[in-house]
């Protein structure tokens, strides 16, 4: 009883630091943020709160004319990004982990390395690249005589251009934990598969897919948890624009902090915050449902 009650306190030792830095620094912050959007704030040290009730989320849900329309280019970004990541990560990943792939460990790296650079340096880069008037494409269109195209500079194709970088840069993760996964899918399956007549592409539909849907569950739901959070890239790409056609929550949320709304800004962060709870319920819903 005495070694359970030590092993106990040991435990509770090493999580103590930990609890209390997320205590700190995001279960506090999170509790702060939905007070402040019962509140009218300016974020003025000489001008007190001042309580509103739901006025803030009515102004949001009913009055602020962007709101909406981010919530939709939100949608559409998560849907558009996440679906790429995740389906190309597997395709890609198939002919890497076969033994006939030369050179598939320096390969994956290759397809690794844009998830480690910052997405900030990303954002400007590709910002360049896609700049119409002395961007790389547009001058290398211009080289095979095709002509410019505005990009960045169009609300048809900045939200396309966008997803695109978005779903460019979260590749390599997806690749390496399908190559993880295929790893753990036992040899002797394929050989059944084989003997009972079954093509390659039939083993990949029927065996492959189904024994790394853990894998495809866990890249889904943590790549929309990240794609309505979006920002960095999204503000160093297009700020928005043009015409709003790239604005997504998190940059309305941004304008409203810098024009002192904060009231407003805290709702919108609670209204984020709403969007991924329901992702995550799903989630655990689905993996019920799947592993019951």
């Amino acid at each position: 009883m005495k070694r359970a009650t030590q092993e106990t306190l040991y435990a509770y030792g090493f999580l103590a630091f930990p609890l209390i830095i997320i205590a700190f620094f995001v279960l506090l912050p999170s509790l702060g943020s939905i007070l402040l959007s019962f509140f009218h704030y300016d974020g003025s040290s000489t001008v007190p709160p001042r309580f509103l009730g739901l006025d803030n989320y009515k102004l949001l849900f009913f009055s602020e004319p962007l709101f909406w329309g981010t919530v939709r280019n939100t949608f559409a970004f998560a849907l558009s990004v996440v679906p790429l990541t995740v389906g190309l990560g597997f395709l890609f990943a198939l002919p890497l982990n076969a033994d006939w792939f030369v050179g598939r460990h320096l390969v994956r790296l290759l397809f690794f390395l844009p998830s480690v650079v910052s997405i900030v340096a990303i954002g400007f880069v590709w910002q360049w690249i896609f700049n119409p008037s002395f961007g790389l494409l547009n001058g290398l269109m211009d080289a095979l005589g095709l002509p410019p195209q505005p990009w960045l500079g169009h609300p048809r194709w900045a939200m396309p251009c966008v997803v695109l970088i978005a779903a460019w840069h979260g590749l390599g993760f997806s690749v390496i934990l399908y190559s993880a996964a295929l790893q753990n899918i036992p040899a002797d399956l394929y050989e059944a598969a084989g003997l009972d007549g079954a093509t390659a592409w039939q083993q990949a539909v029927h065996v492959t897919w189904p024994l790394v849907a853990p894998t495809t569950l866990f890249l889904f739901i943590t790549g929309l948890i990240a794609a309505f959070q979006v920002f960095d890239l999204v503000y160093i790409m297009t700020a928005g624009g043009p015409a709003n056609a790239t604005n997504v929550l998190n940059n309305l949320l941004y304008r409203k902090f810098i024009e002192n709304d904060l009231g407003v800004a805290a709702a919108i962060s609670v209204a984020i915050f709403g969007i991924i709870l329901l992702i995550t319920l799903a989630q655990a819903k689905l993996i019920r449902t799947s592993h019951p």
